[in-house]
Formats: C-alpha cells, sequence, structure tokens
C-alpha cells in the first residue's frame, strides 16, 4: 500500500485542546468514510498533533478524492522512508535523486519530537547530498523536496496537494439553504459547507417538475462531491398558485419584495419544524433590485430566525469562478432563474408601511395551501432512476402545453392532436435548442417508447419537456373524452 501525510488545516491548530481533538477526529472519520466508499483500502498508520499518515490500496483515486475534504491543508504521497538518525537521513536522501536530476531544487525539512539538529543545518546538509544531481533553488525550484520528520521516522515528499481548508463537517451543526440551483445558491451552500456546517436544501417550485429535477440534481452533486456523510434533505414545495395570488394582489413595483418574504416564511415553516436554527442564501448586495440594503432589511423583517448571506460581498464574477472550482457551474447554467415576476422597475427602497399595505390584499390560505405540498428527500440515498422517472413522464396534457407529435409524416396526416407541432425524433433533437425556454413541452410518438430520450436531453438543455406516457391508444382515448 501506499501512504499519503495529510496535514490539517491550520486553522484547526489555533483551536482549544478538545476541540482541535474533536475536529481531527472528524477530518479522519470524513476521509476514512469517502475513500471506503470510493473501494479504497484505507488504514490509519500514524498521527500527530498536525497531521495524519494513511495507507492507501490507491493511490490515485486516493489523491484525487481528498481534495474535495474539508479540514485538510495540504497532502502529500510518499516517495521514500527512513530511520531520523542524521547519517540514515543523507543516504536516504538518494532516492529522491530521480525526481530533481537535470532540474533546480530546494530541501524543506519539517520536525516533531526532539533531535540534535536544527532544522535549517538538516536542509543545508540534505540539499549538500543532492547538489552534484541539480540546481539548489531557493525561490520558485522545479522540485521543492519536503522532509518531515516525526519521532525516530523521517518521510520524503517531491509533491504537494493543496487541500479544501475549512473546517471537517458536522452532522449536528446544520442550516437551511433557500435553493435555486443557480450559481449563487449553489456556492452559498458550499460555502457553509467548508464552514463545518451541513446543508438542508429548499426549493420554492415556481415552475414545473423539470426545474425541481434541476435543481434536486445539482443538490446532489454537491452533498456528493463535497458534503459526504452529511445527509442532506431537499424540501420543495409547489408555489405556482402562490405567483399566481401575487400577480392577482400585489402591485407590480412590491412582487418581487413580497415573493422574497413569502418564500422565507416558507423556509422558516421547514426550519421551525425540523429544528435548523438558520436560513442561508444566495444574496448579494445590490446584484439584483430585491437585493439593496433597504430591500434586504426588509425581507428579512418577514421571519424571526438569523440569514445568512456567505456571498454578500462578491460580485457575480467571483462568484461564477468559485461554482467553476466546486464543479457545479456546467449544472447551475442551465437552470433557468424565475423570480421576475414585475413588469417595469421593481422597488429599490422597499418601505414597511406600503410592504404591510400591500400584504393586506394577499390572500395567506394560498401560503398555508402552499406548505401543504411540501416534499421531503433525502439527498444521498436517491440514484438515477429517482431522478429520472417521476420527472420524465406526464399522463394528461397540460393546459397551455406545447404538443409536440413525433410520429412519421403520414401517420401525422391520419392522426395528431389538434395543435400539435410534428417533428420526427431526429429533426427535433436538431431544433430544440432553438425553442422558448419558457415553455412546457410535451412529446408523443406511437408507442411511447422514444419520446423519453428526447424529452430527457432536452430536460438536460434547460427545456421543461416531457413524454406523455401510454403512445397514442391511451393518447386517442384522452383527446376524444377532452
Amino acid at each position: 500500500m501506499d501512504k499519503v501525510l495529510i496535514k490539517y488545516a491550520s486553522e484547526i491548530s489555533l483551536k482549544q485542546a478538545a476541540t482541535k481533538k474533536l475536529f481531527q477526529q472528524r477530518v479522519q472519520q470524513h476521509l476514512e468514510a469517502v475513500l471506503e466508499k470510493k473501494g479504497v483500502a484505507v488504514r490509519k498508520f500514524f498521527s500527530w498533533q498536525g497531521g495524519v499518515i494513511y495507507e492507501v490500496g490507491d493511490l490515485k483515486k486516493s489523491l484525487e478524492s481528498l481534495k474535495y475534504i474539508f479540514g485538510i491543508h495540504s497532502y502529500y504521497p510518499l516517495v521514500h522512508e527512513s530511520n531520523s538518525g542524521l547519517e540514515s537521513l543523507k543516504k536516504a536522501i538518494l532516492h529522491i535523486k530521480p525526481f530533481i536530476e537535470g532540474k533546480s531544487f530546494v530541501v524543506r525539512c519539517k520536525k516533531w519530537g526532539h533531535y540534535p539538529f536544527k532544522t535549517q543545518e538538516l536542509e543545508r546538509r540534505l540539499g549538500a547530498v543532492l547538489a552534484p544531481y541539480g540546481q539548489v533553488k531557493m525561490k520558485d525550484p522545479d522540485v521543492q523536496v519536503q522532509v518531515q520528520l516525526l519521532n525516530d521516522r523521517a518521510y520524503f515528499f517531491t509533491e504537494k496537494y493543496m487541500g479544501a481548508q475549512g473546517l471537517p463537517i458536522s452532522k449536528k451543526d446544520r442550516v437551511l439553504v433557500l435553493m435555486s440551483g443557480g450559481f449563487d445558491s449553489t456556492v452559498a451552500a458550499w460555502r457553509m459547507l467548508k464552514r463545518g456546517v451541513s446543508v438542508d436544501f429548499f426549493y420554492c417550485n415556481l415552475r414545473d417538475r423539470a426545474s425541481e429535477k434541476q435543481v434536486l440534481q445539482i443538490s446532489k452533486v454537491l452533498v456528493e462531491l463535497w458534503g459526504e456523510g452529511s445527509e442532506a434533505r431537499f424540501f420543495s414545495v409547489d408555489a405556482n398558485s402562490l405567483v399566481q395570488e401575487l400577480k392577482q394582489s400585489i402591485d407590480p413595483t412590491y412582487r418581487q419584495v413580497v415573493l422574497k418574504r413569502m418564500m422565507y416564511r416558507l423556509a422558516q415553516k421547514v426550519a421551525f419544524k425540523y429544528r435548523l436554527p438558520a436560513l442561508v442564501t444566495g444574496e448579494s448586495l445590490g446584484q439584483v433590485s430585491s437585493q439593496t440594503l433597504q430591500n434586504l432589511r426588509q425581507i428579512d423583517s418577514s421571519v424571526e430566525l438569523p440569514v445568512f448571506r456567505p456571498l454578500i460581498g462578491l460580485d457575480k464574477w467571483e462568484i461564477m469562478q468559485e461554482a467553476k472550482k466546486i464543479g457545479t457551474s456546467i449544472l447551475s447554467e442551465k437552470v433557468l432563474e424565475l423570480c421576475q415576476i414585475s413588469k417595469g422597475q421593481p422597488v429599490i427602497h422597499a418601505q414597511k408601511k406600503r410592504l404591510d399595505e400591500e400584504e393586506s390584499r394577499f390572500d395567506f390560505s394560498v401560503l398555508e395551501a402552499t406548505w401543504e405540498t411540501l416534499t421531503v428527500k433525502d439527498v444521498s440515498s436517491l440514484g438515477a432512476k429517482d431522478l429520472k422517472q417521476p420527472y420524465l413522464f406526464v399522463e394528461n396534457l397540460p393546459e397551455g402545453a406545447v404538443i409536440i407529435d413525433c410520429q412519421p409524416r403520414d401517420m401525422y396526416k391520419k392522426w395528431h392532436v389538434p395543435g400539435a407541432e410534428n417533428y420526427e425524433i431526429q429533426e427535433l433533437l436538431h431544433d430544440f435548442k432553438k425553442f422558448d425556454k419558457m415553455k412546457t413541452y410535451v412529446l408523443y410518438c406511437p408507442f411511447g417508447t422514444q419520446t423519453p430520450f428526447v424529452a430527457e436531453v432536452m430536460q438536460q438543455h434547460g427545456f421543461s419537456a416531457y413524454a406523455f406516457q401510454g403512445g397514442l391508444s391511451k393518447l386517442k382515448k384522452q383527446v376524444s373524452l377532452s
């Protein structure tokens, strides 16, 4: 088995003894759980205050996995090890020769324990042994040879990998993230994970099941990459009736702020029910009209719980760069944000008195009805089938949907749903990207076997697309009865 040395995030070393020990144990437990889940044999070899050495069965897979574990400052694959006596070290350093031949290098040593030589003296002596084979360069060398002395053993490394930093995740410390699946809320959730806090997700669905599927997929990817073992839950409500009530009762200039207040109220009900102490959002100061200081203050006043905003001082470019770093950017860029329900310029300095007047016209029974649609999913336990089957098919033709007939032309001429547009499968796969993403699409074909694939492809590109389940015979009966 190969050995890997892991150094804890420097922040952990600043904690009091009991807290430091707890955080170090969490890092180790998380590391072992992640590697074991990936099928990597792992065994703790040695630990000390600053880090831990593990033996691993698959070095390449281990090095790739360690970068996603919070609480790690850096990690190093072992090249060689020896006794820590000076003469042993001078002989052992020659094993580094193949790594520095024809290159510039520097030797850096770290000690844990008591030794009859100083660190700088040891670095000079070991550097002198290697000097005939490479060029000593104190700043920006090609290779930094690292020697870690731990009691009577010494470990040699030539590669350094940076870890995720932060604090190890606690299952007990948990917050509720208002999740849209876009760049902002996803990065906000990641930043909470980095601070050692587990996250649950709350999604206010303003559109349809395909939109929920996208957000659920992004939540799952985030947790699987960065929050393994955090036992995240995904809460969602159908908020379409809520939006309709807003459009009927609230002045257009105040709809955005009132919508946010309603979302916060729903999220707080979830948090109270599941004993979550705080809400988290991806809001950034001034990024959109509802995120001015005055508007955020009025939005916050709708709930009792504290609202954390990890991105409050970041601009959009910074947020998108962070999304790329954490691996969710490619998914978030396909999510269609649907919070714009106002015509004209939304208010940027919402006043409490005016908000009270606007909300006095709102039918709060609609908010309660929205709450009754709450569903809960265990993110970690969801498989590919769970993320496909419930979100891909419809058994009825939704009002206002664009109906796409995928029959051959001659069959389409004989019978089709009134108003249906005809595209053969390959034609549809070529043309669908030109469609309007604000519309909902239902696809049907003779036996219902080809359209599920196309609907899934369309969903992956951010469209609300579904396959009619049951084929032509079932569809004809439904149309004849309508």
